[in-house]
């Protein structure tokens, strides 16, 4: 009788007829062949279906044999289990061995489930989110293709904004729950891991943007929008928790209106690729930013501020605070650190300090990282500086001091 044989695994050779995985099984196994359990997906791949000419041998023994044609009167089906070999069942019935492959399928459709569960929340999430039915909301949809319009895109970099779902676009983030745009990453390096400037995206920043109300996530780093201002309709964004407007081609004043943010614990306003094209005429509006734990505003112009250190000195939760290049030339020598007790990172190097390193910086007792190169410090180094048990990376050079690190 024509029938399908699930076959397990041997350790023996694959014998010609019997055990190929690709083709139909001319045979049963042969009577004495050792097998091996398996469990798992690899397991599964030892699965066979094909026409064969027979039933098992007479007397094997194998310990998965799921045939669906007849058996022979004196065969007999026994499974084994890794802990032990229970009494032989004896399943000369057909309604016998219908009852075992049923078990055995249903377990295999059981684990392949748990499988794809593991790997959808613990091993890769984001297979998840994209296959769910997730549809953006229409006016958010028509907020973004207004952003679109008014950006210089000529090697159409944003291609996949087309369709009905804004969700499925490059660089748009979605709340699985809401629906609302979430997340807006269009940093070129972050895109497509490149820093051509050939490609970047160009053009204005349409204020549609205001219409992602729950947004709460803005990278528009290393693109090129050709010296525009930094628009000032962005601290309208209430919810905005991280902003990256870094290396992108900005140029002009810092706009006090970012001040507004509340909720911003990441700031970045890094231009190094663009040197001094921002400046900031008060830094007063950074002291309203109560949750920002990251600030970087390396190769912005201070020059004109007298004020930068007070201001941001008020921010209770800074943790990281760059402003390298930033033509700094007043430290205040004398401080109250109360505010800075969560800073682990300070870099203020290539400024224009001439005076002693101040006494108060070396009772930062969180500080891990300090970077106080290519200034005109002098003096010695403060005794204070044993203080600083959590200091990992310090950076003296090119200053005028003297004698040895204590």
């Amino acid at each position: 009788m024509i029938g399908h044989w699930f076959h397990r695994r041997s350790n023996r050779s694959l014998a010609t007829g019997h055990r190929s995985t690709d083709g139909p099984i001319t045979g049963p196994p042969a009577s004495g062949d050792t097998p091996t359990i398996h469990s798992g997906p690899a397991g599964f791949r030892q699965l066979v279906t094909g026409p064969t000419t027979g039933p098992p041998a007479s007397g094997d023994t194998s310990e998965i044999h799921l045939w669906s044609g007849r058996l022979a009167s004196n065969d007999t089906l026994v499974i084994h289990r890794c802990s032990g070999r229970p009494p032989k069942t004896d399943h000369r019935s057909t309604g016998g061995l219908v009852t075992v492959r049923l078990i055995y399928i249903l377990a295999s459709v059981t684990f392949l489930l748990i499988l794809s569960s593991f790997c959808c929340f613990i091993i890769i999430p984001s297979l998840c989110s994209e296959s769910s039915n997730t549809k953006c909301i229409e006016s958010e949809k028509n907020s973004l293709l207004d952003f679109k319009s008014s950006l210089k895109d000529p090697h159409n970099l944003l291609s996949s904004w087309e369709g009905s779902d804004c969700c499925n676009w490059k660089g748009v983030t979605c709340n699985n729950e809401t629906n609302h745009v979430v997340s807006l990453n269009l940093g070129y390096w972050h895109l497509f891991n490149d820093l051509s400037t050939a490609w970047r995206i160009g053009g204005e920043i349409s204020p549609s943007l205001i219409g992602l109300n729950d947004l709460n996530h803005l990278d528009l780093s290393f693109n090129d929008f050709g010296g525009i201002a930094v628009p000032e309709f962005i601290g309208s964004m209430k919810k905005l928790s991280y902003l990256n407007l870094s290396n992108a081609g900005f140029s002009g004043r810092i706009p006090h209106q970012l001040g507004n943010l509340s909720n911003l614990r990441y700031l970045d306003l890094n231009s190094f690729y663009y040197f001094y094209d921002l400046y900031v005429d008060s830094v007063a509006w950074l002291s309203r930013l109560s949750s920002l734990q990251y600030l970087d505003m390396n190769s912005v112009n201070f020059e004109n501020v007298g004020d930068w250190f007070v201001s941001i000195s008020l921010i209770p939760s800074l943790s990281v605070l760059k402003l390298s290049h930033c033509k700094l030339k007043e430290f205040p020598l004398s401080f109250s650190f109360r505010n800075f007790t969560s800073l682990t990172y300070l870099d203020l190097s290539n400024n224009e300090f001439h005076s002693p390193l101040p006494n108060w910086i070396f009772n930062l007792s969180s500080l891990q990282y300090l970077n106080l190169q290519f200034n005109q410090f002098q003096g010695s180094m403060p005794d204070e500086f044993a203080r600083m048990t959590s200091l990992e990376v310090i950076q003296f050079g090119n200053n005028e001091l003297v004698g040895f690190i204590p």
